[in-house]
């Protein structure tokens, strides 16, 4: 299994339920950097973080993760949310299989979380775990 695809995935698969939980806290509009670590089978799946920049605006963060989404089919359950504290549960059937939880804490400024589970594709299954850092890094150009 490609390690950059999977991360890519699941990467979408975690970011997918964000939307529900950033309507429930007061994120500040602007231009965010998100930084994700992920293992695969209990390695490193870069030597480097995967860091991503993007403008998001409240009115379209629910367009900002669908579209981060579109790399599978992935649906989400038993999202709660209990004060700053967001938990989910995720499965994608195409094109990596992902069976996992996670949770996420938000602020204003920036959020964190992490999910594992596993990942499965050509009848391989394999664990994986990634944790994630945001913030909020300026206004939008």
């Amino acid at each position: 299994m490609k390690r950059s695809f999977a991360r890519t995935v699941v990467l979408a698969a975690s970011l997918a339920v964000m939307p529900s939980a950033w309507a429930q806290t007061d994120l500040q509009e602007g231009l965010w950097e998100i930084s994700v670590t992920m293992t695969i089978g209990g390695q490193p799946a870069s030597a480097q973080p995967l860091v991503m920049r993007q403008c998001i605006a409240q009115q379209s963060a629910q367009e900002v993760m669908s579209q981060l989404a579109g790399a599978g089919t992935c649906e989400t359950a038993d999202l709660q949310q209990e004060g700053s504290r967001a938990t989910w549960k995720v499965m994608c059937s195409s094109p990596v299989e992902i069976d996992a939880a996670g949770s996420a804490n938000f602020r204003s400024d920036s959020f964190d979380g992490v999910m594992s589970g596993q990942l499965g594709m050509s009848g391989q299954t394999v664990p994986f775990s990634q944790n994630f850092q945001a913030r909020r890094v300026g206004d939008c150009q």
